[in-house]
Order: structure tokens, then C-alpha cells, then sequence
């Protein structure tokens, strides 16, 4: 497996935050955080204009918005604007509803000055910056502790969702994320999986997170790359009938063949633009070639 690209890095260590394991709990957990909602969409108060942020969660106590990005310039006008939701509403989305302004916090794996907000780091040891900006106690101290603690957020087991809403429009990310759930395709006990199974398999445990809008969005691109990978790369071994991708009759459950299929698989998740295009003159992986 490639190493985990930047995004999927950035979302794994965010979304730590708000969970607990045996021996481990996250600094927004402590703060009450713990049922969010991600790229759910949001009116104002006064203008019912719409926002979409990351992600919203709720507790008793207060609203958090996190924005989760690796521009590398600064979000102070995007954060702003999520000054503005409407608390009162996060009840549909079975959150707590609330009458005062959310908390908002920029989420990166490298700093960059947002103004006056409050930035967390999740690169490797969780670092807060501006955290006067945080309105909630609660939640400025269980920043403050994790920072204090110099959590370490390489020592978390391995979050295993491998997608998230934003990679939508990121042909190569989505690719890299569906692999595990393709190569379960040529399992024996694999009848085959339909895109909304694909999308399901690699939004994991945030899959119930998502909103219907996000999940759809994410199929689009899933069907796409998944007929580029059926006509174009593994035209021998996968087949799709009534909406299901399945192997083929030609597919033999043999060592070297799903050696062979698991390779090429990462290396399609890899290709660039370029090498796509010639793909898309008419060639195929054929036996040979696997």
C-alpha cells in the first residue's frame, strides 16, 4: 500500500479526536463531543443562506465547527461564515440545538495564521494555536491537556476508513481508497459489490457521519474510476451486471492471478493523467501484461 496521502492523514487524526478506545480519548470527546455530523448542509440565521462545513458537532454544553483543509492559505472568511449557522436547527441532524454562536477551528497538518481563530495541528503531535479564541471552557482545556500531554497521534491505531466526502473530486484518492474494497471482489465467498457497497466499505465507522449528499457525490466518482478499471485495466477479470461488479468467468482463484490483479489494482490507484489518457485510446490489461 502507498503511504497514506495527505487528506486521508488529516481526516484519520481529526476524527481521533473526537473518539475513546480502551486506553485513549480524544481531547474533543473529553470536551463532549462525540456524535458529529460531516459535510451536512446549514442555513443561517437571518439570510437562510447555506453553509456546508466539515464538521459540525454538539454537546450540552456548546456547538464546535471544525474545517478540516491543507490550503495553504489562510480560511479566515470560510470560518467566519460559520459564525453565522443556525444552532437552533442542529436538532434535525440529531445533534443539540443551542441559541449561542459555535465554536469554529481550523484543522491542518502544517500551521497557517487564520486570524482570529483557533487552529489545531494533527500531523503527528497535536499542537493548538489561539485557543483565547475558544469560547467553550470545557473544550479550550481538553485542547490545552492534549497539548500539554504532547499526545502523540502516530501512536493511535490506524483509523480504517480509506474515504471522505471532499475526495469527490479527486480521481486519484478515490481510486486509492476503494482498493481493499475491489480486491474483495476476487474473494471466493464475494458474490460482488455495487458502487454504494464500495463507497460504504471505505467510509467505514464515519459512513453513518456522512450526508446523503456527500455519500451520492462520492458514488459518481466511484462509478467512474470503476468503469475505467473494468474496461480499461482489468477487462479480463471484472465484469459489472444490474449495477454489481463481479469477477468474470474468465478469473481463476489462483495465487499468482490475485498477485497479479493486487498489483495492478495499485498501480491503477497511482496512474497520472497522462498515462490515463492512453487508456482511454482503446488499450486494456490483458494476461500478459498482468
Amino acid at each position: 500500500m502507498p503511504d497514506v496521502p495527505p487528506r486521508l492523514a488529516l481526516w484519520r487524526n481529526t476524527i481521533y479526536l473526537f473518539h475513546k478506545t480502551n486506553k485513549f480519548t480524544g481531547p474533543l470527546r473529553q470536551a463532549g463531543f462525540e456524535k458529529y455530523r460531516i459535510d451536512s448542509k446549514f442555513l443561517t440565521w437571518q439570510e437562510s443562506e447555506e453553509r456546508r462545513p466539515d464538521i459540525v458537532s454538539s454537546c450540552e454544553k456548546g456547538t464546535l465547527i471544525v474545517e478540516l483543509t491543507l490550503n495553504p492559505d489562510e480560511k479566515t472568511d470560510q470560518l467566519a461564515s460559520y459564525k453565522d449557522i443556525d444552532t437552533e436547527s442542529l436538532g434535525s441532524y440529531g445533534l443539540h440545538p443551542h441559541k449561542s454562536d459555535p465554536d469554529v477551528i481550523c484543522s491542518r497538518l502544517q500551521y497557517v495564521d487564520d486570524g482570529c481563530f483557533c487552529e489545531i495541528i494533527v500531523k503527528d503531535k497535536f499542537k493548538v494555536f489561539k485557543p483565547e479564541y475558544i469560547q467553550n471552557a470545557d473544550l479550550k482545556n481538553a485542547l490545552l491537556d492534549a497539548q500539554k500531554a504532547r499526545l502523540n497521534l502516530t501512536k493511535l491505531p490506524t483509523l480504517p476508513f480509506t474515504l471522505v466526502p471532499e475526495m469527490a473530486s479527486k480521481r486519484r484518492e478515490i481510486r486509492y481508497g476503494i482498493i481493499d474494497g475491489v480486491m474483495q471482489i476476487f474473494s471466493p465467498a464475494c458474490t460482488g459489490k455495487t458502487v454504494e457497497e464500495l463507497v460504504n466499505d471505505g467510509l467505514e465507522r464515519i459512513k453513518d457521519h456522512v450526508s446523503d449528499y456527500g455519500k451520492k457525490e462520492l458514488q459518481k466518482t466511484v462509478r467512474e474510476q470503476m468503469e475505467l478499471l473494468r474496461t480499461k485495466f482489468l477487462s479480463e477479470y471484472l465484469t459489472e451486471k444490474d449495477g454489481v461488479y463481479q469477477k468474470s468467468q474468465k478469473f481463476t482463484d489462483r495465487a499468482s492471478t490475485l498477485g497479479a490483479i493486487n498489483r495492478k489494482l495499485h498501480d491503477w490507484a497511482m496512474v497520472d493523467q497522462a498515462t490515463l489518457a492512453k487508456y482511454g485510446e482503446g488499450q486494456s490489461i490483458s494476461d500478459k501484461s498482468l
